[in-house]
């Protein structure tokens, strides 16, 4: 899924002295809208392809603004104000 959304590495063509990735991925107007995303045909462990929608329910949530890396762990803020005293949930009573 990832690469026909993002691309995939073809291959690598020597222009002089730089090096290219040619990159594949869907057309544009296939990776607008989730609705398209039901529509992406993965293949199968026997080589078949079948649209993602009958192998996977897609739901839209929320998620992350950003993701911060401490050590190359994903790690997160809690935004929560701590009171002097209180447990790690915030309250005295955790």
């Amino acid at each position: 899924m990832r690469g026909a959304y993002h691309g995939v590495e073809a291959m690598r063509l020597q222009r002089g002295r730089h090096e290219v990735k040619l990159m594949v991925r869907y057309p544009r107007h296939q990776r607008r809208s989730l609705h398209q995303l039901n529509d992406l045909h993965i293949r199968t462990a026997d080589g078949s392809e079948v649209p993602l929608r009958e192998l996977a329910e897609v739901t839209v949530e929320r998620g992350y603004d950003d993701i911060l890396r401490i050590d190359q762990r994903k790690s997160h803020h809690d935004h929560r104000r701590h009171r002097p005293g209180a447990g790690e949930c915030g309250r005295s009573d955790c």
